[in-house]
């Protein structure tokens, strides 16, 4: 909500509650039938609605203005609906598909979910993380079944069902700490951490992110923790903890970059381009939208392009 619209609102409710608490009071006086008692009477009354005003107007106000503003226009559509960074994964000097726990075919098709996933086709990485997890169980395969589970996870996380994706993030959780995965668990704490995040339970999220990131720092996985950093960054923005926001999102391109991960560093770019043109920060608005826009492009993202094209094409607006 734009701030002249919020000082609007707030006036506007505390008039009415004044001028309810005016007419509500009782009228001092008027059964004296002196008129020096009905008019201390009706400035009693006046005093009272006044008081009753700038409590109700200074409150909204402290109220209001800690929400964080978003004065800057949305492009049409809203945010678009990304794919977040695929969880990181153990480096291996082996195949690109690592089998789980010995079963080549299960890591093949993980391999492929996380694959749709990326690509955007969320729904058919859902059905294939689910069949991974339930022939993971029926082989007696935990680590399998906790890979499945944590992909689920994610996928159902991107496509709002958001008790399921508690779920399995919580189940994935478990079997990790049966298998004494850190990594793992890791992973499944950063996946928390978005979700929370999204559904505003601020703590829960930043507690998640921490506790993901000393694992993953532990385990020596950049990708993981640039991943956390990001997340971090998007949820410091939404509190309007500028600062913070822009320090996050900076690392966690840095690790990104080094690590050769496109789609976590044109994610970073939205999120700074985003947040540079909340604070009127155009001109840097601008350049992070273009950076991201040569990598969507690389990645062929369609929706984060239009997200993108139309962000830009809003900050050539007159006034903007």
């Amino acid at each position: 909500m734009r701030r002249e619209l919020r000082f609007l609102l707030i006036t506007l409710v505390s008039v009415g509650i004044a001028i309810f608490i005016y007419f509500v009071l009782p009228e001092s006086g008027s059964n004296q039938g002196q008129l020096s008692g009905r008019i201390f009477g009706l400035e009693l009354r006046l005093l009272g609605a006044a008081a009753v005003f700038v409590i109700i107007w200074l409150l909204s106000l402290y109220i209001f203005l800690r929400i964080p503003l978003d004065d800057a226009p949305q492009p049409k559509g809203g945010m678009p609906n990304i794919p977040q960074d695929p969880p990181a994964a153990p480096k291996t000097k082996g195949p690109v598909v690592q089998n789980i726990e010995g079963d080549q075919d299960l890591g093949v098709d993980l391999k492929r979910g996380w694959e749709e996933y990326i690509s955007g086709d969320v729904r058919i990485a859902l059905q294939i993380f689910i069949d991974i997890r339930r022939r993971a169980k029926e082989k007696g395969l935990p680590g399998g079944e906790a890979e499945a589970a944590l992909g689920i996870g994610e996928a159902s996380a991107l496509l709002g069902e958001h008790e399921a994706a508690r779920r399995n993030y919580k189940e994935a959780r478990e079997l990790y700490k049966q298998e004494s995965n850190r990594l793992g668990e890791a992973n499944v704490l950063r996946g928390l951490g978005h979700l929370e995040s999204k559904l505003g339970e601020n703590e829960a999220a930043r507690r998640n992110y921490k506790e993901a990131r000393e694992l993953y720092k532990q385990v020596g996985d950049r990708l993981g923790e640039a991943n956390v950093l990001r997340g971090l960054g998007e949820l410091e923005r939404t509190l309007g903890e500028h600062e913070a926001a822009r320090r996050n999102y900076k690392e966690a391109r840095e690790l990104y970059k080094q690590e050769s991960n496109r789609l976590g560093e044109a994610n970073v770019l939205l999120g700074l381009g985003d947040l540079e043109r909340k604070l009127g920060e155009n001109e840097e608005a601008r350049k992070n939208y273009k950076e991201a826009r040569i990598l969507y492009r690389e990645l062929d993202m369609q929706e984060a392009l239009k997200y993108v094209d139309d962000s830009l094409a809003d900050l050539e607006k007159p006034g903007d």
